[in-house]
């Protein structure tokens, strides 16, 4: 009878210590990040040599889900996008001057290099002197989810603008 209390306790111990033990998940490799040289090919392949640019965007927007881009590779990622956006316009639903707007934001949050930083500018500053000829008819498809970035990039580029 004491044998098998001792056995009781002994197990139940075990099983506690079991359960109370903490599992360890491997660790995650880290992410090898892509060198410039072999992210050029890929980005130039997807913005120049996608057709229509309606793809192109499709293109783009899959090439920044990667997790083995920089950000100042995806911020150029997104300068592109944003510039077919302000380029086609209403060709699709993302393509208007208030979506390129909402790239190229997005792209100078994640620190582009200056090269890069300067045609954002650029493109910013001209979607925002147009976006006023393409908020009335044909083009009045503007998606609600682009909208407030105008007031951001106005923002931005300060006053006069």
């Amino acid at each position: 009878m004491i044998l098998r209390a001792f056995v009781s306790c002994g197990l139940a111990a075990l099983m506690a210590a079991c359960a109370s033990a903490p599992s360890e998940a491997p660790p995650a490799d880290p992410v090898v990040k892509l060198a410039d040289e072999v992210f050029a090919p890929l980005l130039y392949d997807t913005y120049f040599k996608t057709k229509p640019p309606q793809k192109a965007d499709e293109a783009l927007g899959q090439l920044l889900t990667r997790a083995d881009l920089t950000d100042a590779q995806k911020a150029e990622t997104l300068q592109r996008r944003g510039f077919l956006r302000g380029l086609y316009i209403a060709d699709w639903p993302q393509a208007y001057p208030q979506c390129a707007m909402r790239d190229y934001l997005a792209a100078l949050e994640l620190g582009p290099t200056e090269k890069v930083k300067g045609k954002i500018m650029e493109g910013l500053e001209y979607q925002v002197s147009r976006r006023i000829y393409f908020n009335q008819a044909p083009f009045l498809g503007v998606p609600e989810d682009c909208k407030p970035y105008v007031d951001q990039a106005l923002a931005k580029l300060g006053p006069g603008h």
